[in-house]
């Protein structure tokens, strides 16, 4: 294992421990932190393949179409997760239906908001 916790140098986040939480403060069943979840990972995706189409440099792209395609697999052991957990196969609109409140797309993880993250900038080439 070359990543992980096998990895940290010591380094702490900072900040107020709650400025992560907004999003997760419409959760607190299981299955509504399992959407969340999803809605985290989807928003990651959409911020990743957002970012595909401003870069021109072929390994930047490549590496960032790879992060979109490992949140597609998050999403999925999610959806499986939530199966095997609630017993029910998960609506077509599994996360809104869950947790209505919350936008698709709209939050990526680390709780930052994924609307348009690079607006107005491109690679220079």
């Amino acid at each position: 294992m070359e990543g992980g916790i096998n990895a940290w140098e010591g380094l702490v986040a900072e900040g107020a421990p709650q400025s992560g939480m907004t999003y997760f403060s419409p959760a607190t069943k299981l299955e509504e932190l399992i959407a969340l979840a999803w809605f985290l990972e989807d928003g990651s995706r959409k911020f990743y393949s957002e970012l595909v189409s401003t870069l021109m440099d072929k390994e930047a792209k490549d590496l960032y179409h790879e992060l979109a395609k490992a949140e597609e697999h998050h999403q999925a052991s999610l959806l499986k997760l939530y199966e095997e957990l609630s017993g029910k196969a998960p609506d077509p609109r599994f996360a809104g239906s869950v947790i209505p409140s919350v936008k698709e797309g709209d939050v990526m993880e680390g709780g930052m908001r994924s609307v348009r993250p690079c607006s107005g900038q491109r690679e220079k080439g």
